[in-house]
C-alpha cells in the first residue's frame, strides 16, 4: 500500500509541475550565425550611433555568442546571451544592452536599453 501511495504522490507532483510549465511559445526562428548592422540612440543628438556585429549559436530557445559594438561611449561588447520565443529575440546579457528584437527573414530589428537606449537593425551575414 505504501508503494501505491508513493507512486500516487509522484504522479500528482508531476501533474502540478506540468501545470507550472512556461506558456512561452517555442522558437520559430534559428538565429545561429553572424549578424551585422547599426544602432542609433533614441536619445538624440547626444546619444550617437554605430555598428553592431553579433556571432551567436542557438540551442533550443537559448542562444549565446559574442557581441561587438562600436561608436558608443558605454561599450557593451563581449559575451551576449538570451532567449528566443516565437520570432522574438530577448537579449539578457550584457546588462548594458538588454532588449527585444523581432526576426523577419534575415533581418532583426528592435529596441535595446543601455547606451541611452537604441534602435537596432541587424542583417544575417551569409
Amino acid at each position: 500500500m505504501k508503494t501505491f501511495r508513493g507512486w500516487l504522490v509522484l504522479v500528482v507532483l508531476a501533474g502540478i509541475s506540468a501545470g507550472c510549465a512556461s506558456t512561452q511559445p517555442p522558437p520559430t526562428v534559428d538565429i545561429s550565425g553572424k549578424w551585422q548592422g547599426t544602432w542609433v540612440s533614441t536619445n538624440q543628438p547626444a546619444g550617437g550611433s554605430g555598428q553592431i556585429e553579433m556571432t551567436v549559436k542557438q540551442t533550443g530557445s537559448k542562444w549565446s555568442g559574442n557581441l561587438l559594438v562600436t561608436g558608443g561611449f558605454n561599450d557593451p561588447s563581449g559575451l551576449t546571451e538570451g532567449f528566443v520565443t516565437g520570432n522574438q529575440v530577448e537579449i539578457a546579457v550584457p546588462a548594458g544592452a538588454t532588449g527585444r528584437l523581432t526576426v523577419v527573414g534575415d533581418q532583426m530589428t528592435g529596441q535595446i536599453a543601455g547606451m541611452s537606449g537604441a534602435t537596432v537593425t541587424l542583417r544575417r551575414v551569409p
